[in-house]
């Protein structure tokens, strides 16, 4: 039986010279459902290039369970570090573990925390610790 962890450690490998980040790796009752992306969004041809690379490492082991890839989509909540960089310059709603909400675009993001110019008057800019973050999404 194929484990969620083979699977990660397959598509690091299969990943590591790829701009292709991993965003998400779920299990689901024999589904397992992979969200890549690239700074620049990730292609069809790349994520089925990804199924096919992952199909043929495990060959009749992946008889049994069913494989997604594809992108996280536009409206999904961040999950990794790489998707604030991806998206500086872009517009982003924050809610913090306390409820507190913001909405601005992200002018920078290193591995601690974030700086955001708020949609107000004023513009101010918060600095915004990743550690009390809940909840971050893009904003159309």
């Amino acid at each position: 039986m194929i484990t969620k962890e083979d699977i990660k450690n397959k598509l690091e490998e299969i990943l590591k010279d790829s701009p292709i980040f991993i965003v998400e790796l779920k299990n689901n009752n024999n589904k397992i459902i992979i969200h890549l992306d690239t700074n620049e969004g990730i292609k069809l041809k790349e994520c089925s290039a990804v199924n096919r690379s992952l199909n043929e490492a495990f060959g009749e082991a992946m008889d049994d369970i069913t494989l997604e890839v594809s992108s996280p989509g536009l409206s999904s909540a961040f999950k990794v570090f790489e998707q604030y960089s991806k998206n500086i310059g872009n517009d982003i709603q924050i809610i913090e573990n306390d409820g507190v909400q913001h909405l601005g675009k992200l002018l920078s993001a290193n591995k601690q925390n974030l700086e955001l110019e708020l949609k107000n008057k004023e513009k101010t800019i918060e600095k915004i610790e990743f550690s009390n973050i809940k909840r971050t999404t893009l904003v159309f």
